[in-house]
C-alpha cells in the first residue's frame, strides 16, 4: 500500500487518539482548577495580545505541495490526475513522481464553484470554514465530503446498491411486515418513514422514485438527534456510468442535492484527463 493509502488507512485511529486525548486533557484540567483554589492570590500578569488570522491565502498542504498540484491516483483501472488540495487527508510530498494506488477516494469541494478547501480537511469539521485570506463564505456557499468513490461496482456481489440499501432497510423493520408511508416532495426525491411512527425525532429519510437515475438512498439528521452540524449523508448510484460514492453536506441543503451529485460526477470526470481549472 502506498504512503497516502496508508494514511487513509490510519484516519479512524487517529480521531480515536484525539477523542482519548481530548478526554485526558479535560481531567487534568479540573484537578488544577481544584488545587488553584486552595493557591495564594498573585498578581495578573498582562494577557498576551490575542491571535490574528493569516491575512494571507494558502498555497501549500505541507509545505512543500501546492494546493493545485496535480497528484496521481489509480482508483482499480481508472487513472486520475486530482489537485492536491481536493483529497481528504491532505497529501504530503511523498506522493509526487509516482502512481499512488487507493481502494477508494475521499474528496471535499465547495458549493456552488466546486473549487477546492483552503484549510486542512483534519482540522475542519465546519461546512462553512473560514479560509485565511478569503473573506466569509457567502450565503450560498457550503462544503460537500464525498466518501468511498468506487468505478465499476455493478457486477460486484459485495456492493449494494441504494435501492437494494432501501429494500433491506423495508424487509428488516421489527415487527416483520411493517407498512412505511411516503410524500413525494418537490425536489424529486420520496420521503418515507414508518406508518407507526411518523413523528419519528431520529431521522428524516429520502430515496430517489422507482427507476431513476441516480439512485440514491438519503439520510438526514432529525430534530431530536444532537449534532454540532446537522447534516444529511446519502448514498448514491449513477446507474448509466457505473459510479457509486457516498456525499455528506448540511441539512438545510437537501432541496439541492441533485446539484450536489452532479458537481461531485463533474470533477471526478474532469480528473480523468486533466486537473481542474480552480483559480
Amino acid at each position: 500500500m502506498t504512503p497516502y493509502g496508508r494514511a487513509l488507512a490510519s484516519w479512524s485511529l487517529s480521531v480515536a487518539s484525539l477523542v482519548l486525548f481530548e478526554g485526558t486533557i479535560a481531567s487534568v484540567l479540573a484537578l488544577e482548577a481544584n488545587h488553584l483554589t486552595t493557591r495564594p492570590l498573585i498578581a495578573e500578569r498582562p494577557s498576551a495580545s490575542p491571535r490574528t488570522l493569516p491575512s494571507q491565502r494558502r498555497t501549500t498542504t505541507d509545505g512543500v505541495l501546492r494546493l493545485d498540484e496535480p497528484v496521481t491516483v489509480r482508483l482499480r483501472s481508472t487513472m486520475l490526475q486530482v489537485p492536491a488540495a481536493y483529497l481528504s487527508p491532505w497529501p504530503h510530498a511523498e506522493v509526487r513522481h509516482r502512481v499512488n494506488d487507493v481502494r477508494s477516494l475521499r474528496f471535499e469541494f465547495w458549493m456552488p464553484d466546486g473549487r477546492y478547501l483552503e484549510v486542512n480537511p483534519i482540522s475542519n469539521a465546519s461546512f462553512r470554514p473560514k479560509e485565511p485570506g478569503r473573506a466569509e463564505p457567502s450565503q450560498d456557499a457550503f462544503v460537500v465530503r464525498v466518501w468511498d468513490v468506487l468505478p465499476s461496482v455493478k457486477n460486484e456481489s459485495r456492493y449494494v446498491s441504494p435501492d437494494q440499501a432501501f429494500q433491506n432497510q423495508v424487509r428488516n423493520r421489527y415487527p416483520p411486515n411493517s407498512p412505511f408511508s411516503f410524500r413525494e416532495e418537490a425536489f424529486g426525491l420520496v420521503r418515507f418513514w414508518p406508518a407507526d411512527d411518523a413523528n419519528s425525532d431520529y431521522s428524516i429519510s429520502y430515496r430517489n422514485k422507482d427507476g431513476a437515475d441516480p439512485q440514491l438512498l438519503l439520510d438526514c439528521v432529525g430534530p431530536g438527534r444532537f449534532r454540532v452540524f446537522l447534516a444529511c449523508s446519502a448514498r448514491v448510484y449513477l446507474v448509466s456510468e457505473d459510479l457509486a460514492f457516498s456525499v455528506v453536506f448540511p441539512k438545510e441543503q437537501v432541496q439541492r442535492w441533485r446539484e450536489i451529485v452532479t458537481t461531485a460526477r463533474d470533477l471526478y470526470n474532469s480528473w480523468k484527463s486533466q486537473p481542474r481549472d480552480v483559480k
